[in-house]
């Protein structure tokens, strides 16, 4: 359980305005072990030439990684200004100074530090400092205090909790990744396995960083950097079962596994295009390139399993045309072909060949997805509006759409937008990024009936200091709950690791005639504790044998086999086995066709927020050769 946790603190000037006093001190009331948390803290200045300097008392076991934005340089632990202050024992002092430089009236600064790995609580105190030309520090905020012991409320001093799991929905999980400070810009994100484990990695336009177990790691080696803002895409373009990357302007790039990259060929010589999607589009089992933009072009490239493409953009616009800035490949009119979805959508057929849709008004939309927002299993299209917010299209059958209304939230600038069951109710939910005067990024909880909730407190960073330029969804640990990726303008990357309890289904289940829905659920909440809770197979025959089983792992069948695993070849097409099974029970299917199998959860600390994985099956001679029918898989997540 690694997190970070970023302190984000009136740091040090050197102003054309000397004069620093402190206005709000910002700490996280609680962090997860291990997390950097963000600490945000506010200052106004005069107009007195000088320098300035902040001064941060921290408690010992947390740690000070750097440094977030803004981009100006600074001097760290400058001995005459540390050496002004004392410390409170079990404490250290770290600080940050500035020369001549002339800062806005109001500034927020930030700095990094991670959490201890055991719960604790600790307080931070902050000063401010000035001086003139070569005299000597003085303490500005609060004046004259130089002993942090004599700093005993806010807004100097606030206090932070380390608990063993985060409370909120999302924490964020950033140790290794470039995030929060002095960086380029990102403008595109992906989550997707990079190295086979079973387990999201992520990737950018030209770095890409692997998931394991100690954090994330850099695996970027023979990715070149872009000149332009674009987004990124992944595929397996050539087939040969390694996670590919395409960049926004067209450069694709090989994998091999997770430790390196090799260039292949550039799609299209009209740059900078922007957007970029994969998917495969004519059924051969290679995944195939869709590039757009605000260059106002659109195309399709088919890959070829010699790591060529061909053209494939008949029935596309030829001419500049108005333009948005993402693009989907996505079966959105559900005939089996997936279909582009950029400022409106061209229906695909299979064949490489597009036709434009009738209904769908023309979008310049920054972001686009799809998923089934009310709940009819029929996909809408949500377009990110630039200053109107989030459109959504309904599918009236074929290629034609009907305009459902603007949903919040409205009148913001909206950069990103993506559909996941966030809570995994069964409902989409909405993650929304702003490239505004606040940023940020927010959770709009479905309702039903169309309608989207804004929900507080979920973790996410309500504001950013720069724009929200990119989301992914992705899962980064196998749990099933979707984690959430972002790419920022100036601050680099972050990913959110959702850490809701509760169950939540995954996978499809298989049967026939006989049993059409084998359908695996739970009874009571996991919770530590719960004698009550167990797991209820239903839809067997009656007087049949009912199997549940239960593993550590959706990603190995007992820490060997790579799950999940077509069961085909074991006589039982269209099955899979979604769960790894440490534990197998058997029983009988009642008279109303389920079995029961009471799972206490013990009242053990550790086992807050382990998963666990079950599946189960039927015995059906008559569904295949196999004899069984199977269920889908069920997470299983303990509060």
């Amino acid at each position: 359980m690694r997190t970070r946790l970023l302190v984000l603190f009136a740091a040090l000037l050197v102003l054309s305005s000397c004069q620093l006093t402190l206005v709000a001190f910002a700490v996280p009331i609680t962090t997860p072990v291990g997390q950097v948390f963000e600490v945000a803290a506010t200052f106004t200045t005069t107009n007195t030439p000088g320098s300035g300097g902040a001064v941060l008392q921290v408690p010992n076991g947390f740690a000070v990684l750097g440094t977030s934005p803004p981009n100006i340089s600074f001097v760290r632990d400058d001995p005459a200004l540390i050496g002004l202050y004392t410390a409170e024992p079990g404490h250290y002092l770290a600080s940050w100074s500035f020369g001549q430089l002339s800062l806005p009236p109001t500034s927020t600064y930030r700095v990094f530090v991670r959490a201890p790995s055991v719960p604790v609580q600790g307080t931070f105190k902050v000063v401010l400092a000035n001086r003139q030309s070569s005299q000597a520090w003085q303490s500005s905020s609060p004046a004259g205090v130089t002993n942090f012991a004599l700093i005993t409320s806010a807004p100097n001093a606030r206090s932070v909790q380390v608990v063993p799991v985060p409370l909120t929905d999302y924490a964020i999980d950033a140790i290794g990744m470039p995030y929060g400070t002095v960086i380029s810009s990102f403008w595109g994100v992906r989550l997707a396995d990079l190295d086979g484990d079973g387990n999201d990695d992520l990737a950018t336009t030209s770095r890409a960083f692997r998931r394991l177990p100690a954090g994330w790691f850099e695996s970027s080696t023979g990715l070149t950097p872009s000149t332009f803002r674009e987004r990124v895409a992944t595929g397996d373009f050539d087939g040969d079962g390694f996670v590919d990357l395409v960049q926004g302007s067209g450069q694709v790039f090989f994998g091999n596994g997770g430790a390196g990259w090799v260039a292949g060929p550039r799609l299209t010589g009209i740059v900078p295009t922007f957007g970029v999607a994969t998917g495969d589009v004519n059924g051969d089992g290679l995944d195939d390139i869709a590039l757009a933009g605000f260059d106002k072009y659109l195309f399709v490239y088919r890959s070829n399993a010699n790591r060529t493409f061909t053209n494939s953009s008949s029935g596309l616009p030829a001419l500049p045309i108005l333009g948005g800035g993402e693009v989907l490949l996505h079966d959105v009119t559900g005939d089996g072909n997936l279909d582009l979805v950029w400022t409106e959508v061209w229906a695909g057929n299979g064949q490489g060949a597009w036709s434009v849709s009738t209904g769908m008004s023309p979008n310049a939309a920054a972001g686009v997805d799809a998923g089934d927002l009310d709940g009819d299993g029929l996909p809408e299209v949500v377009h990110a509006n630039n200053g109107t917010g989030l459109t959504v299209h309904r599918h009236l059958g074929g290629n034609v759409w009907a305009l459902v209304a603007p949903i919040a939230p409205i009148a913001r600038i909206v950069s990103s937008v993506v559909v996941l069951d966030y809570d995994r109710d069964g409902l989409n939910d909405l993650a929304v990024g702003y490239n505004d005067t606040t940023n940020g990024i927010e959770i709009w909880r479905n309702q039903g009936g169309m309608t989207f909730a804004l929900m507080p407190g979920t973790g996410m960073p309500a504001s950013t200091p720069t724009s929200v330029q990119d989301l992914a969804v992705g899962d980064i640990n196998g749990d099933t709950f979707p984690d959430i990726a972002a790419a920022f303008s100036a601050q680099g990357l972050a990913v959110y690791q959702n850490w809701r309890s509760g169950v939540s289904r995954f996978g499809a289940g298989c049967g026939g005639a006989a049993l059409p829905s084998l359908t695996l659920a739970a009874s009571g909440q996991p919770q530590l504790g719960n004698n009550a809770f167990a797991l209820r197979l239903v839809g067997g025959q009656p007087g049949t044998t009912a199997v549940l089983w239960l593993g550590s792992s959706r990603s190995t069948w007992i820490g060997t086999g790579a799950l999940p695993l077509d069961l085909g070849g074991f006589g039982a097409p269209g099955c899979t086995l979604l769960t790894g099974a440490e534990s197998v029970m058997w029983g009988v299917f009642d008279a109303a066709g389920a079995f029961a199998l009471p799972t206490p959860i013990p009242a053990i600390p550790s086992l807050q927020r382990s998963t666990a994985f079950a599946q189960g099956a039927a015995l059906a001679p008559s569904v295949n050769a196999l004899g069984f029918a199977f269920s889908g898989g069920l997470a299983i997540r303990i509060d």
